[in-house]
């Protein structure tokens, strides 16, 4: 593309041939306020506040859908370009209520901060506000009439991005207002979407509403724990406690979205099953070291009497690469041990969204990168199944990071068959009851490591809260485990 170069408020700015003058400014890092242009839902230049002027050009004009031109002088900041953008400002806030102190979205709303910067500080209102009523638009998402300023961003997302199409404007003026069509609700996998580009507290999730106030949260930038396509997140929290999970930009992997389904992932972090204590079976509670030496004991045993063929260690596409490389480093090459992987959980076909956006049936986070971790070309499970089945395996250390495990009832009855499991699990799955020692693990969102995506992308997790009580990150039970049998393992950190 053909590269130009043009002005904006005496500095020189260049871009490529095609773009407007608020995609050159953004890429330049040059502020211009915008509420209705959006990176992945084109152009719309229907809310007015991008507004500048062109110099020897009498009328200002919208940034967003003004293309730049060789040698061209913008001036962004200019005397006329900032009273016009007052001018719609003032618009935007003429039936907008004062409630920031109750809005959830108060501390990241673009609103708030445009006003400051661009506004008038007053209103010249002389009549009383508009008033419109809060709706109930579907399963997981509330409208906030009153608040909303109008942009489209919530419209062309469900018309471009979830092609549903479910919200449009009705009636004109002062009287305009967001609604759904013929009272059908917005109902699809991706709807939260509009909730994350609102750019002010119009659209609110259901699940969020008055947790928290967002200044007092943590955030905690991640990858997304629900499918193989390794979406960009960020995990807040409050007092060591998930709150909710937003998307996170990343163009390469999964855009500006996120699915509702993975957005909910935050809840299988505190749930009243989660196992917090090492025990063994029956029970009784123990102590790491006390746990790992009953491990290595039996190990060495069968090792000794069977050979080192009789041990199967099956590592999880829901763990970290760094953890199912120490699976194999300590079970398979330091031990002999067989390596195998349990198979990813799948639930139903890929769906497909405009702008290449996809939520993958894949429900594993991990898969790909756990085989090359481990030295697999497939995860061999039902071959170690088979071998558990006739005998020639015995001994089964097994690393469980499904939250949702659900083997099949021939799988799990082959497994109940070895005569020693050693099971680390962060929740009690159905091989938690005959397991002779468990291992209290922990959920993506307890540690750091990567994950690679089904593109093969491999991108960094990170800790957003604590383990809860006795439980451990895998990579710090394995390295525990390496230190304790006296196996040579050289990373001390899985990063």
């Amino acid at each position: 593309m053909k590269k130009i170069s043009f002005f904006i408020d005496g500095k020189e700015v260049t871009t490529t041939e095609g773009k407007t003058i608020l995609e050159a400014a953004l890429e330049n890092g040059i502020d211009i306020p915008h509420f209705c242009y959006h990176d992945s839902l084109g152009k719309d230049g229907n809310c007015r506040i991008c507004l500048v002027e062109i110099e020897n050009n009498p009328k200002l004009v919208t940034s967003c859908t003004t293309p730049v031109m060789e040698g061209m002088k913008v001036l962004a900041n200019s005397e006329h370009a900032r009273k016009g953008r007052a001018g719609v400002m003032e618009f935007i806030l003429l039936n907008h209520p004062l409630d920031c102190p109750v809005c959830d979205k108060a501390g990241e709303c673009i609103l708030q901060n445009y006003s400051y910067d661009h506004g008038y500080g007053h209103s010249r209102l002389e009549y009383p506000k508009e008033h419109f009523p809060v709706k109930d638009l579907g399963p997981d998402i509330y409208l906030w009439t009153e608040r909303c300023i109008k942009c489209g961003r919530c419209i062309r997302f469900l018309e471009d991005i979830a092609e549903t199409g479910e919200l449009g404007f009705r009636k004109r003026g002062v009287k305009t207002e967001l609604d759904i069509f013929d009272g059908v609700p917005i109902d699809n996998p991706v709807s939260l979407n509009i909730v994350d580009i609102c750019p002010v507290g119009a659209l609110l999730d259901k699940d969020f509403l008055y947790k928290a106030r967002v200044w007092d949260l943590k955030s905690t930038e991640s990858i997304c724990p629900g499918c193989s396509a390794g979406c960009n997140i960020k995990y807040w929290s409050l007092d060591n406690i998930l709150q909710r999970i937003t998307a996170r930009s990343n163009k390469g992997v999964n855009d500006h979205w996120l699915c509702n389904e993975g957005r909910r992932t935050y809840k299988n972090v505190d749930t009243e099953d989660r196992l917090v204590r090492h025990s063994l079976k029956g029970g009784k509670t123990v102590k790491l070291d006390e746990a790992l030496e009953k491990l290595i004991n039996t190990c060495e045993t069968y090792k000794d009497k069977e050979g080192a063929g009789s041990i199967v260690a099956i590592g999880s596409p829901y763990l970290t690469n760094e953890e199912n490389y120490l699976i194999k480093k300590l079970f398979g090459d330091n031990l002999g041990a067989k390596v195998s992987l349990f198979p990813a959980r799948v639930s139903g076909k890929d769906q497909s969204f405009g702008g290449g956006f996809k939520i993958k049936a894949e429900k594993a986070p991990n898969y790909k990168g756990a085989q090359a971790a481990l030295g697999l070309k497939n995860d061999n499970f039902q071959k170690i199944i088979d071998e558990i089945d006739k005998g020639s395996i015995k001994c089964v250390i097994a690393f469980n990071g499904d939250p949702e495990l659900n083997l099949d009832a021939s799988a799990l009855k082959a497994l109940k068959k070895a005569k020693f499991i050693s099971l680390c699990e962060p929740h009690p799955s159905e091989l938690n009851k005959t397991a002779d020692i468990i291992f209290a693990g922990n959920m993506p969102a307890e540690k750091d490591g990567t994950f690679t995506n089904d593109k093969g992308i491999t991108q960094r997790i990170r800790r957003a809260v604590y383990k809860p009580l006795d439980s451990e990150p895998e990579w710090q039970i394995l390295l525990e485990l390496a230190a304790q049998w006296n196996q040579e393992c050289k990373a001390k950190h899985p990063l």
